[in-house]
């Protein structure tokens, strides 16, 4: 439901608008969708962002950027990989101060031979020299960015938003609706250039209401990991006025489905509620708040993993990676959940351990 990834054989231009347009994004050769994230063991939102490129002009940032790369060469191709892009690719790396893959081609391909997505590049020139090269996937309608990589000798140039006005620019000459350039994440500064690119014609994912809404302050956007916390805290306050106990606790594999496909249904929830009621090494009883159906559900999960050397954050469960096994009762109710909580306590667990 929040972390899906899917690996089609193929994918046709009105397919990836369709993807593009439901808040989903290409990874290597995969295509995948998630609304949280983690950073140095800090939970996020993922705001998935577009630009409506029928309303764009050129503001006085897009026309500066790319004046002052006058003086260079910039062309838009097919996308190729060579010895050169890899080279600066690592060039790049060595300049960023978040991981990244081991090779532009891993990035790109991972361990395909072939892409399908129709993928396009812009590559920048100081004479002879590759400064800057961004790569991007076209539609029918739309384009999404993957990746900008730079040298970082050039760095006073700006070449990574460079990058993404040509993109842009691109997606102006041929008539495209939407360009999406990925996601930023509010209180993770890294991300915050997105927002200035654009800004009077971006839009943002809103995943509760499931439609794409005006972007106009960082404060104004809904921020689905913020409403989560805030109403499960709420059936935290609601338990302890009954007079039992509760933990809110960030989920370290909440994101566990995008890579792990040898089990099923596993908790994609990046918070959840952790009642001190009986619980037993087989099940796990937990709430979570589902923001799109806007309602509490209390699920009996299981283990399919246990972890040698978990975390020992008081705010994070990472001793085990859980699979929903039951759905037990949901209501848009904070008191009706923190009842149903109670009332479970002396009842013993549904799952049965084989």
């Amino acid at each position: 439901m929040f972390a899906i990834s899917e690996s089609p054989l193929s994918i046709s231009p009105e397919q990836l608008d369709d993807y593009l347009a439901r808040g989903w994004f290409r990874m290597n050769q995969t295509i995948f969708t998630t609304h949280f994230l983690q950073f140095n063991n800090i939970f996020y939102s993922a705001i998935w962002l577009r630009i409506d490129i029928a309303r764009y002009v050129p503001d006085k940032n897009h026309r500066l950027a790319l004046k002052g790369i006058k003086a260079f060469r910039t062309e838009v191709q097919p996308a190729q990989i060579t010895r050169e892009h890899e080279v600066l690719y690592e060039k790049y790396k060595a300049g960023v101060a978040f991981e990244s893959y081991s090779s532009l081609r891993q990035l790109l391909l991972a361990n395909n031979t072939y892409s399908i997505y129709n993928t396009l590049q812009v590559n920048i020139y100081a004479g002879e020299d590759l400064i800057a090269s961004g790569f991007f996937d076209t539609g029918k309608t739309s384009a999404q960015g993957i990746v900008c990589i730079y040298n970082p000798a050039f760095k006073k140039y700006s070449l990574g938003k460079c990058l993404i006005y040509t993109k842009i620019d691109y997606c102006r000459q041929n008539k495209l609706l939407y360009f999406y350039p990925g996601y930023t994440v509010p209180g993770y500064p890294a991300f915050d250039y997105k927002l200035q690119i654009g800004t009077q014609n971006m839009q943002y994912y809103n995943r509760s209401a499931n439609m794409w809404a005006a972007f106009t302050t960082v404060h104004n956007m809904y921020k689905p990991l913020t409403d989560m916390y805030e109403k499960l805290f709420e059936l935290k306050t609601s338990l302890l006025s009954k007079k039992v106990s509760a933990k809110v606790l960030y989920y370290r594999f909440f994101d566990a489905p995008l890579s792990i496909t040898l089990w099923t249904n596993l908790l994609d929830y990046p918070v959840f509620l952790l009642p001190e009621i009986r619980q037993t090494t087989d099940i796990t009883r937990i709430a979570v708040y589902n923001i799109a159906a806007r309602q509490y559900i209390y699920f009996e999960c299981i283990p399919v993993y246990t972890v040698e050397n978990p975390d020992n954050q008081s705010t994070v469960f990472s001793s085990e990676v859980i699979s929903i096994y039951k759905q037990l009762f949901a209501t848009t109710n904070t008191d009706d959940m923190a009842n149903a909580i109670i009332i479970s306590c002396n009842e013993p667990p549904m799952y049965i351990a084989e």
